[in-house]
């Protein structure tokens, strides 16, 4: 095991991704700077090293991440999701940055999601899909809401809603499946009008 520390903040969320050729890439956010997102490296000699991904006064409140070793083992992609805060529900949004390089660079963060979208999660599918789900919040619903890329998080498919009322709504989870019928599942947490829980 590797204690994780040195960042000035203690770590939240942190999450692994391991891949073969003896790589391994650790995710987190950190208290400072209302929510820093970095990502780790550990490379096939055992050499660690980080990236801030995004270290803006801007309050990160969740990410994602996931690769596609599932079809790409040796020389697979990283991607990560995150919602930051903006100053309320109708201003939060959603940024995506890739690696193509074993997480040593990089992309700039491009938005995916403005007005009120948090809570991402993302999945690799088949054949180079990405999968993307989120809440949207437009002030009088509670949306569940699906994406997809068909060419790794280059360019996007139109937003999908999943499911839309006025009920508390917890982060919804994506799972793309991993044959030819490129299929996603989605599962969220709900709250029923008028109950506790």
């Amino acid at each position: 095991w590797a204690r994780i520390t040195g960042f000035g903040a203690p770590v939240y969320e942190p999450q692994i991704i391991n891949q073969t050729g003896g790589w391994c890439h650790f995710f987190a956010r950190t208290s400072a700077n209302n929510g820093n997102l970095i990502a780790m490296n550990f490379n096939p000699s055992h050499v660690f090293t980080y990236t801030y991904l995004d270290a803006s006064a801007d309050t990160i409140a969740n990410y994602s991440a996931t690769s596609d070793r599932v079809e790409w083992s040796t020389d697979c992609w990283l991607f990560v999701a995150y919602h930051k805060q903006l100053g309320g529900p109708g201003l939060d949004g959603i940024w995506l940055t890739r690696s193509l390089d074993h997480g040593q660079t990089w992309s700039a963060a491009t938005q995916l999601q403005f007005a009120g979208s948090g809570f991402p999660d993302l999945s690799y599918g088949h054949n180079r899909y990405l999968w993307e789900s989120y809440i949207y919040n437009n002030g009088s619903a509670i949306n569940i809401a699906s994406r997809r890329s068909t060419d790794e998080g280059v360019t996007w498919q139109g937003s999908v809603t999943v499911m839309t009322d006025a009920s508390a709504k917890t982060t919804p989870k994506i799972a793309g499946s991993h044959s030819t019928q490129n299929n996603a599942w989605i599962v969220w947490g709900r709250q029923y009008t008028g109950a506790p829980h």
